[in-house]
């Protein structure tokens, strides 16, 4: 299904949901499934039979998932957000001097 991947998260055999929206309608589409600032992507873990409990979920710019398809295990994830994300502020009145030569 386009967009949600079953997956096992740490080889409990699980069947994990990793729902990337950027997928969901084939493609990044501001204003529909995603922003211009990125896309949603939410995980969750199966916790029971079909109980599963959201274990992240963030607004990405980027990502890359790492999937060892012949077990269908999760391995990696690098993911970056949009530079304007307010946690990508400096620390308030913090200083950052400029080295001397």
């Amino acid at each position: 299904m386009q967009g949600v991947q079953i997956l096992d998260l740490n080889g409990d055999g699980s069947r994990d949901l990793v729902i990337d929206n950027e997928a969901v309608c084939g493609e990044h589409m501001a204003g529909a499934n995603c922003s211009n600032r990125g896309c949603d992507m939410i995980i969750y873990k199966e916790i029971g039979r079909s109980q599963w409990r959201r274990i992240f979920k963030e607004h990405l710019y980027a990502k890359f998932l790492a999937i060892d398809w012949d077990t269908m295990r999760f391995q990696l994830m690098v993911a970056s957000i949009f530079a304007g994300d307010a946690r990508c502020e400096p620390a308030p009145r913090k200083e950052y001097p400029f080295p001397r030569s």
